[in-house]
């Protein structure tokens, strides 16, 4: 199963169908609406309060961005407070869920030449920006990912609320 899905079959397997059995025009839309499909799927699982709370970390462990200000950005209040900033909320949610969505169907109805190479470079752009983020990711970066980790402070929970009426 981890073979499976390590192997994006999910992706690869059908359009391995349609470049093999459609006509070249059936399988350019085939191909089209995939990625549709795909990227629409994964814009879907980033909607909820839960996203936010990747941007910080992953922030936090971009090797290529060696400004601790910029990194501490990303959170309330760096130590005291590790919850994202509304900085990161904005970044997680307009910077990926919105290009996730917007994207796919520009590719997939644009007339324009110059619209859809730049799609294309979003398209490209993404994943790339995600794979410099966390360099775990690349076999060839794991000893620079495990540095960059030990590099990171110890979060902090923000201190416990006081209840607003006690209940007996």
């Amino acid at each position: 199963m981890v073979a499976f899905i390590a192997a994006r079959s999910e992706q690869y397997i059908p359009a391995l169908i349609f470049f093999a059995f459609y006509p070249f025009t059936d399988m350019i839309v085939a191909g089209k609406l995939l990625i549709v499909v795909v990227w629409t799927g994964a814009a879907f699982s980033k909607f909820g309060r839960h996203f936010a709370n990747v941007i910080p970390p992953m922030v936090s462990n971009t090797p290529w961005l060696p400004l601790k200000s910029v990194k501490r950005l990303h959170y309330r209040n760096f130590p005291e407070d590790l919850r994202p900033s509304e900085r990161a909320v904005g970044l997680a949610h307009v910077g990926g869920t919105l290009v996730e969505f917007v994207v796919p169907f520009v590719l997939l109805f644009s007339h324009n030449r110059t619209v859809t190479v730049l799609a294309v470079i979003g398209h490209d752009r993404l994943p790339r920006v995600h794979h410099l983020d966390v360099p775990a990711r690349g076999p060839a970066r794991v000893e620079r990912a495990v540095h960059v980790h030990r590099r990171l402070p110890v979060p902090r929970l923000p201190p416990p609320r006081a209840a607003s009426g006690s209940r007996t």
